[in-house]
């Protein structure tokens, strides 16, 4: 199977609304998403599966905090996103 290259550009002109992954391609079994966003991200947590972040326009700020939960997830994949914030001493993000 010989791989084809995505525009993902021309794939996020496709659309205008914020916060709506779109699926343009697969890679090794996974889903490849764009997506639009602005404002804050909300830290959460797929169990089954990685999230990768590629900012094309604008720029995207990550704290101290959110690496820290993002290391503890990474090491202790069975915790639940409120079980780490407990664990580190931070205020929970999820209801």
């Amino acid at each position: 199977m010989t791989a084809e290259a995505v525009n993902l550009s021309e794939k996020l002109s496709k659309f205008s609304e914020y916060w709506s992954p779109k699926v343009v391609s697969r890679f090794n079994g996974h889903d490849v998403m764009v997506v639009k966003v602005k404002g804050e991200f909300v830290w959460h947590s797929h169990a089954d599966t990685d999230d990768f972040f590629l900012v094309l326009i604008g720029h995207a700020r990550v704290s101290k905090v959110q690496v820290r939960m993002a290391q503890a997830g990474m090491a202790n994949p069975d915790k639940s996103v409120s079980e780490l914030c407990k664990a580190l001493g931070v205020k929970s993000v999820t209801p």
